[in-house]
């Protein structure tokens, strides 16, 4: 019965939120001019808050059991069950459906309730397979692209030049290639050691089959009196994306491992199993970095080939960014970026064993860091990079000395100051108060003498 009540009662606030976020303007085309308009647009961010809140509350409150797991035939392909998953209809393969109309996470079981123990059981909870750790993590992750994608992060992203409806549109690309990836390493039978050396051509190929479904296998342009297919001449870029993006996301070969093997994933140096809040919580981290990377791999060389392109700008600019020199400045930004993150941001977080993580949160894009071991990568640093790290580990050796030095001497100057200086200057200052007052006491009493003076005198007179 308490599943019962929690299953419909997720129905009824997913139907609701769906009809608010149908509704939702677009704030990237929003009439900052009308106030109708944008109290409209505050009035269903508002509701669609509130409802997502009710939904983590009933989901806690009311807990629904583990889901089946999807059958597989017997070459071990998806059955039909699988084959009707948000991720695989044929609806979804058309690139032009907006993504505001649909609603993945509609009759899902809410995140929190992928496991959930009784309080009369002390059997420990069973492992989750594949299919229903990726249902999840990848229904979450769909879940947020509603969140209206603003980066808070920052730092520039090359998805921020990008309208809202073409973004979403994007990432849930990527999810998808993502997760055709994964079944074709669970078809091909790869064991967990031979993951590490197939994580780089897995992500190539996300890239690539991503680059040719967002923009169209045979999308052309017509350059002067030229002809020129879009993919091919962005495929060429390659190389470059994979040194630039590609393969400095970091974290994938355990991923792909947890989601693969159901392998322990390390959470703050702590093993968690597979299915824990924990380890769920890290996984979609690290999916969400990596789809928005993808992401922004696919975008950056259509800024360097066609970023000024008048066709390639009304169809996926945002309106802040159709002037040339918005774009320049937009280039420019993330040129600077990547050679400030390369020089100084990257052996900084290679010191410090963290990543900076770009994540999916409720308000847009945001940044978080995790922890992880990169010894490895601080014995390979050398030149600037190396630099940086030891002058930060100067820095972090004599700065606290200094700052004690700095104190202790602080702290003499006010003694002085105060003790010394403030009591000699109090003593002149009372010599001087007491000597005006003594100079007073004289004057007055010799007024009053020579005042009786002159009355003696007077009456002496007379």
């Amino acid at each position: 019965m308490r599943q019962s009540v929690s299953r419909s009662g997720l129905r009824q606030i997913d139907a609701a939120l769906q009809e608010v976020t149908t509704g939702l303007p677009d704030p990237g085309n929003l009439d900052r001019g009308n106030p109708g308009e944008l109290f409209r647009w505050l009035i269903l961010r508002g509701r669609r808050r509130e409802l997502l809140a009710a939904r983590w509350l009933v989901s806690q409150i009311l807990p629904t059991t583990v889901r089946a797991d999807y059958p597989q035939g017997v070459d071990g392909s998806p059955s039909s069950s699988q084959a009707n998953s948000p991720f695989n209809s044929p609806n979804n393969s058309d690139i032009s459906t907006p993504v505001r109309g649909r609603n993945p996470a509609a009759n899902l079981d809410p995140p929190g309730s992928l496991i959930t123990v009784g309080s009369s059981s002390l059997a420990p909870p069973p492992a989750p397979s594949m299919a229903s750790l990726k249902s999840a993590l990848l229904d979450n992750t769909v879940a947020k692209l509603q969140s209206g994608l603003v980066n808070q992060t920052g730092t520039p992203l090359e998805i921020d030049i990008l309208r809202l409806n073409q973004k979403q549109e994007l990432i849930y690309q990527v999810l998808r290639q993502f997760e055709q990836g994964l079944d074709e390493l669970n078809f091909s039978q790869v064991v967990s050691d031979q993951l590490p050396a197939k994580c780089s051509a897995l992500l190539r190929d996300i890239w690539a089959n991503t680059t040719g479904d967002f923009f169209g296998k045979y999308a052309t342009l017509f350059l002067g009196d030229r002809q020129i297919e879009i993919v091919p001449v962005l495929l060429d870029d390659e190389f470059i994306v994979s040194q630039a993006i590609l393969d400095k996301i970091p974290l994938v070969p355990e991923l792909i491992t947890h989601l693969l093997f159901q392998t322990p994933l390390m959470v703050d140096n702590l093993a968690c199993p597979a299915g824990s809040p924990e380890a769920m919580r890290q996984a979609e981290i690290l999916l969400q970095n990596l789809v928005i990377r993808v992401a922004s791999g696919v975008i950056q060389p259509l800024l360097d080939h066609f970023g000024d392109v008048e066709e390639i700008k009304q169809r996926f600019y945002d309106r802040r960014l159709l002037s040339t020199r918005e774009i320049e400045k937009f280039r420019n930004n993330l040129s600077w970026y990547y050679r400030v993150e390369m020089l100084f941001g990257e052996p900084k977080a290679i010191f410090e064993s963290s990543y900076r993580l770009f994540i999916l949160g409720e308000r847009g894009i945001q940044a978080e860091t995790i922890y992880a071991p990169r010894n490895f990568e601080l014995m390979q640093l050398n030149g600037i990079p190396l630099a940086v790290t030891l002058v930060l580990e100067t820095r972090d050796a004599i700065a606290p000395r200094i700052q004690a030095a700095l104190s202790l001497l602080g702290s003499g100057v006010i003694y002085l100051l105060t003790q010394v200086v403030g009591r000699g200057i109090g003593l002149i200052g009372r010599g001087i108060l007491q000597g005006i007052g003594s100079s007073i006491q004289e004057t007055q009493l010799r007024n009053q003498m020579r005042k009786k003076g002159d009355r003696g005198v007077d009456r002496g007179g007379f």
